[in-house]
């Protein structure tokens, strides 16, 4: 969470969402920061945010991003393999319930950390262009969870069994993507 006083913005920092980044290009600029993923009430009880406050939020689209926390998770050898498997990766869904079991915080649904009517949401998608409304320091930003496009990567790790669990968990999530997304 990062509270910049000059243009008056709450940035939330969404796991997963490039938030690690995000933060260290604002951080010397912040008046209030904290590295932690804490939800728009978790802050409202914790600091003193304006009320006339821009918040915002980075959204990613939620089977991409579920995969980046697996494909993360193998990368730190946090699980007993150390080649991503669609099968294992399947496993760990299902077992899960539509998210991955060892972390669930990291995972809780997107909108649960900013409501949809409370602040504006920013593609994941173009990040680069939007790190500049907040910002005079280049955002050094690449998506460095796999050298192969997740447009190659979801349908071989994703079945229908999956696919469908992940959707029904972040419908809410999928339908605000899409709506941001488009933009």
């Amino acid at each position: 969470m990062i509270y910049l006083a000059k243009s008056n913005t709450l940035f939330i920092n969404v796991p997963k969402n490039a938030s690690t980044s995000f933060s260290t290009l604002l951080r010397d600029d912040a008046n209030i920061y904290s590295d932690k993923h804490l939800t728009l009430y978790e802050i409202e009880d914790i600091y003193t945010i304006p009320n006339n406050a821009s918040i915002v939020a980075i959204i990613r689209e939620p089977f991409e991003r579920l995969l980046s926390l697996y494909l993360y998770r193998v990368r730190q050898k946090r699980y007993d393999t150390c080649i991503p498997s669609p099968l294992d990766f399947r496993t760990r869904v299902l077992e899960g319930d539509g998210t991955l079991l060892d972390h669930p915080w990291q995972m809780r649904p997107q909108t649960d950390y900013l409501p949809v009517h409370r602040g504006t949401w920013w593609s994941y998608n173009k990040i680069n262009n939007l790190a500049a409304k907040l910002s005079t320091k280049k955002l050094l930003w690449e998506n460095k969870s796999t050298s192969i496009p997740y447009t190659i990567l979801l349908p071989k790790f994703y079945d229908t069994n999956t696919y469908n669990l992940v959707k029904q968990r972040y419908q809410t999530d999928i339908n605000l993507y899409k709506d941001i997304d488009k933009c």
